[in-house]
């Protein structure tokens, strides 16, 4: 957790609580689950350091994985991609880090499905009775 001062009143802020990350010079717009966005006085390098969950997609972004709702990215000679985030926001991911971008989204996608399939394994219905039900990977478009 870090605590934020703006305005001379002070913001606790964790993990949890920041969908995206934007940056303008050394002022950072932080996101935040709530809707709220606060315009803060620090750099992206001061956010990353303090919250290694946190990745950065873009020299102006940085983002919180959980948050990602889905992702699009297009190979090639010039390959671009984007990501749109559960509260609507669309932002671009640079052409150098694609593909960690599509590394670390795949990850969390099969961790993601890994506990739904162990959390609805066996799961008993009083018509049915008990359910196996097979989890396959959401693709690469969708978290």
């Amino acid at each position: 957790m870090s605590t934020l001062h703006a305005a001379g009143v002070r913001h606790r802020l964790t993990l949890d609580d920041i969908v995206v990350i934007t940056a303008e010079i050394n002022y950072s717009f932080v996101h935040r689950v709530s809707g709220v966005t606060q315009l803060q006085s620090r750099t992206l390098k001061w956010y990353a350091d303090r919250f290694p969950g946190l990745l950065r997609i873009h020299k102006a972004s940085l983002i919180n994985t959980r948050h990602v709702h889905h992702y699009f990215i297009v190979g090639g000679k010039r390959p671009y991609g984007y990501l749109i985030m559960k509260n609507g926001m669309r932002l671009d991911i640079s052409r150098r880090n694609i593909s960690l971008v599509k590394q670390r989204l795949d990850e969390e996608s099969a961790k993601r499905d890994l506990l739904l399939a162990e959390a609805i394994k066996g799961i008993s219905c009083p018509i049915i009775g008990t359910m196996s039900l097979s989890v396959q990977g959401v693709g690469l478009h969708s978290m």
